[in-house]
């Protein structure tokens, strides 16, 4: 199975946005707040809904007030799916009051739902669920990787050892369930002891000289780049001051329009000089918000830890 197409009908920002893939890797890049986070929402939000797992009760989580759409009333959206050869779409209505889920055949326009054994007990109906084989917590800390929001929540490592039990009882052939078990323990346990008080603080160092770094070779490109606004301006000036020399006295001033030919020259290679020095500042663009409120995270939990 693979996504060939997102639909993003009315979604946050976007409006009749749609994004065509193709099996096997595809990259979607952007600057900040260009939509890469609410594009990976979207695809969440389509498979699972915004919605707390009560099925008595439909209690929506913040995403979903986050990403109602800025243009219009309408909140919903699609995806094309080749599901083993046969083209599928799974439509979305997120509003309040009219959430619904449809999954249909494209060859023979049949709805799926009965046939994928969608859970319709649900207030929000999840697809995920049914084509991935994935609850919403161990696809959103397993197959969904969003940048800086992954969690150590402990409720889909027991999920994990859910699925294992149930296929050690199903007698599944090459599979040892006290193995798996032990197995993961361990590398919990090396990931405790690689995030204890030491790890954490040469993170902060890292992270602390990457922002020292930052802040000088910015202090560096600012005094170049107002160093440069100024031997701009000045040629600007000194040139009308040529033109306007060669108007007044155009004989009498031949020397001195030679002189300032010369310092123009000067002017000119000085601003080469400190272009070339610009250029060699390293592009920092990468640290973006949420780096920075990772960091602050990092020296926050250094704190908790000495004290």
């Amino acid at each position: 199975m693979y996504f060939k197409e997102l639909n993003l009908k009315s979604f946050g920002k976007f409006k009749d946005k749609t994004i065509h893939l193709t099996n096997g890797l595809n990259i979607i890049y952007g600057v900040n707040e260009s939509g890469k986070s609410t594009i990976n929402k979207f695809i969440t939000g389509i498979m699972y809904g915004f919605v707390g797992p009560s099925k008595k009760r439909t209690i929506y989580s913040s995403d979903h007030a986050k990403y109602t759409p800025w243009i219009g009333d309408a909140y919903v959206g699609s995806i094309l799916v080749d599901l083993n050869g046969t083209n599928i779409r799974i439509e979305r209505n997120f509003s309040k009051g009219n959430e619904q889920l449809n999954i249909y055949d494209l060859n023979n326009g049949n709805d799926l739902k009965n046939e994928l054994g969608i859970d319709t007990s649900r207030k929000v109906e999840q697809a995920g669920k049914a084509l991935l084989g994935l609850s919403e917590t161990i696809y959103l800390n397993t197959l969904n990787i969003a940048p800086l929001e992954t969690t150590n929540d402990n409720s889909y490592a027991i999920e994990l050892r859910d699925i294992l039990k149930n296929k050690s009882e199903s007698n599944i052939e090459d599979l040892s369930i006290q193995s798996s078990i032990q197995y993961l323990d361990n590398k919990q346990n090396e990931l405790t002891k690689k995030t204890g008080p030491r790890s954490i603080e040469k993170e902060i160092q890292s992270l602390g000289n990457s922002i020292k770094l930052l802040y000088n070779s910015g202090i560096e490109y600012d005094r170049l780049t107002m160093e440069l606004v100024k031997l701009n301006e000045l040629v600007r000036n000194t040139e009308k001051d040529l033109l306007e020399s060669r108007n007044a006295h155009q004989i009498l001033n031949q020397i001195n329009e030679v002189e300032l030919h010369k310092k123009i020259d000067e002017i000119k290679i000085e601003i080469k000089e400190i272009e070339v020095n610009i250029s060699k500042i390293p592009d920092f663009s990468f640290i973006d918000d949420d780096n920075y409120n990772e960091i602050e995270r990092l020296f926050e939990e250094r704190n908790r830890v000495e004290n």
